[in-house]
């Protein structure tokens, strides 16, 4: 199992065992027609008007068993940087999320608890728009942030405040950050190491 499998099961007769998951992915396939699962995950690219919306059509489709939020946004990255779907997502879906929750609160609020409101979405999505990079680039930065030797390094960093003056994003720019922050390289928020790995 992979490191966000930490805790799933194979017993054969548990309502989460691999059977059961199987088994519902296999009824969701049959749910949306009668092709194989890669015909179906294509017929939403199909039916939608962009790549973004096939994204989302199908990030909010009836989930499979143990297929929560985290399954869907990997899984629908990989396929569409492999070019086997044309699907891409528009911004890091952090409903449901819990890492990448915990990073946005942190760059934003100064701790990662928190309610996630709407206006600390809009400024991820500001942000990410600003630095020019991939959605799934900005959720993956998000959740290494948030990780004790990490996000609290970038947030004592920048010196971040919840206050309107210093996060002042608009969007498709980085605004000024506050007196105090040294002006870093806004790319340099991506590193989620010490500044060595810069997009």
């Amino acid at each position: 199992m992979g490191n966000h499998r930490k805790y799933e099961t194979h017993k054969p007769d548990g309502e989460v065992g691999s059977p059961a998951v199987i088994e519902s992915f296999v009824r969701w396939v049959e749910r949306y027609g009668n092709g194989g699962p890669y015909e179906v995950l294509r017929s939403f690219v199909e039916r939608a008007h962009s790549p973004e919306a096939a994204f989302d059509d199908l990030f909010r489709a009836p989930k499979v068993r143990r297929f929560g939020r985290t399954a869907k946004f990997d899984l629908l990255c990989m396929m569409g940087n492999l070019g086997m779907l044309s699907v891409v997502p528009d911004h890091p879906h952090l409903q449901g999320a819990t890492g990448p929750r915990a990073g946005a609160l942190l760059l934003t609020a100064g701790k990662k608890e928190g309610r996630l409101t709407a206006e600390i979405i809009e400024i991820v999505r500001d942000l990410q728009l600003a630095l020019d990079v991939p959605a799934e680039c900005m959720e993956d930065a998000l959740c290494n942030w948030q990780k004790k030797k990490v996000g609290f390094l970038f947030a004592d960093m920048l010196k971040l405040r919840s206050d309107r003056a210093v996060l002042n994003w608009k969007r498709g720019r980085f605004a000024e950050l506050a007196e105090h922050a040294n002006r870093p390289d806004p790319r340099l928020l991506l590193s989620y190491r010490l500044p060595r790995i810069v997009f």
